[in-house]
């Protein structure tokens, strides 16, 4: 399940219209983040979502991550206090732990200068098999699950199977 750009739009998009999701960002390139963020939020009283690749735009695609931010306050769109959150289909934190690709993408830098004087959350499971495409289901149904860990998954002791858990769960996504 290799999904493009594209195909995580259609189906997060339309989850935020209808308010099942946070606010939006859309789909970008690990080099578009900062930019996106801190110049291009239109809504920055509102928590907000994205998804990003660990490539750069001029690259073709690697990695999808997801990312739950709050309002300017802290706050998410209910006036709780929120933590900016970062999730990795392999459990890894923001840059350090790449052990697979190899990137250097800045996340965990971008998540410091979101959140000064604040933590962050990132998940420490591995949910993905190593052989998988599945890097964009897993974030997209992270997202709509509201941006903790995926306990049911967790509950699936073999990755392959929890690959599969994904794809039904993202297909599931796509029809509403």
């Amino acid at each position: 399940m290799n999904l493009s750009s594209d195909d995580l739009n259609k189906v997060m998009y339309r989850q935020s219209q209808k308010n099942l999701i946070p606010y939006y960002l859309g789909t970008l390139s690990s080099d578009e983040v900062e930019i996106s963020i801190y110049e291009n939020r239109p809504y920055k009283e509102l928590e907000c979502c994205f998804i990003t690749n660990y490539d750069t735009s001029n690259e073709s695609g690697s990695h999808w991550v997801g990312f739950m931010l709050p309002n300017n306050d802290g706050k998410d769109n209910n006036g709780r206090d929120m933590v900016p959150k970062y999730f990795d289909s392999f459990g890894f934190a923001p840059d350090n732990d790449d052990k697979i690709l190899n990137d250097i993408t800045h996340f965990k830098d971008f998540l410091t200068d979101v959140a000064p004087n604040r933590a962050y959350w990132y998940n420490k499971f591995d949910y993905q098999s190593l052989d998988a495409t599945t890097c964009g289901a897993w974030s997209a149904v992270w997202i709509s699950r509201g941006g903790g860990n995926i306990s049911p998954a967790q509950n699936i002791d073999n990755s392959q199977e929890r690959d599969k858990w994904v794809v039904k769960k993202y297909d599931l996504l796509k029809r509403i």
